[in-house]
């Protein structure tokens, strides 16, 4: 299989990474990866933007669930992956499912995708373990869900308390809609036990959760000032059913502003 070669024909270190050049080898990945192939201490390097097809439930994410977690590391370069849409079929929701300790995602953008009726949804990843740097979900990705959602965010759903989230933007759309109940909804993290650091929301409305919901995080529990320096752009922020604005049942967890003289700034 093609494929297959191209992915796993170089040594997989720092300095001879397997290269994902086409939608066909990251596919290649996520089924190795979810079929329990070891990639511990691997590097894989994504040296084009990608186009996903837009098709109805068109991906899988790599490292679907805590028996078979991403370990490796993945830099992005800069590129783009678009065209993603998944739906209800899928419980985890993300380019990653569980990114492992030893993991790392970074310098990597999504656009232009669709998460739809979901439960658990992190656009980068749902549940991180590791490190997820420079990282980034464009306006252009939307994400519709209805009852009983819990731990959704633009980056990250659920940041455990080993990971790291730095120097990330998200724009996503996040919509709720029903009178299930449901919670942990952040524009960035859903729900944070770990490190969150110098991001972005800059997208217009968080509007979903009938507790918990913010324009950083969704719900906190991390230790003393392990948030620093995040911030967010003015939005709507509201609970499901709420007619009007108005402030979240948990904190913002972030500065309302970020200065013009702030050198981080989203991609584009």
């Amino acid at each position: 299989n093609n494929q297959y070669y191209k992915l796993y024909e170089p040594e997989g270190t720092e300095s001879d990474p397997y290269l994902i050049v086409t939608v066909a080898d990251l596919n290649a990945l996520a089924d190795r990866v979810n079929a329990g192939a070891p990639c511990t201490g691997k590097y894989f390097t994504l040296v084009n933007d990608l186009v996903y097809d837009n098709s109805s439930a068109n991906y899988v994410p790599v490292g679907n669930d805590s028996d078979n977690p991403f370990d490796a590391t993945f830099d992005g370069q800069g590129h783009t992956i678009s065209g993603i849409v998944m739906d209800a079929t899928t419980t985890n929701q993300g380019l990653f499912g569980v990114i492992d300790a030893n993991g790392m995602v970074k310098n990597l953008t999504l656009a232009d995708s669709r998460f739809n009726d979901l439960r658990y949804l992190g656009g980068i990843a749902v549940h991180n373990y590791g490190k997820v740097v420079n990282c980034h979900v464009k306006s252009s990705v939307t994400c519709t869900f209805d009852d009983y959602l819990f731990q959704v965010g633009g980056i990250i759903g659920y940041n455990h308390d080993t990971g790291l989230v730095a120097g990330c933007t998200a724009a996503a759309d996040l919509n709720a809609s029903g009178s299930g109940s449901s919670s942990d909804i952040g524009g960035v993290v859903g729900f944070n036990q770990g490190q969150v650091k110098d991001c972005l929301f800059y997208g217009t409305s968080v509007q979903g959760g009938t507790k918990n919901y913010g324009a950083i995080v969704g719900n906190d529990s991390s230790d003393e000032n392990a948030m620093d320096n995040n911030f967010h752009t003015s939005l709507s922020v509201k609970a499901i059913g709420a007619s009007t604005a108005g402030e979240p049942s948990y904190n913002l967890a972030g500065k309302a502003e970020y200065a013009e003289t702030w050198d981080f700034l989203p991609p584009g």
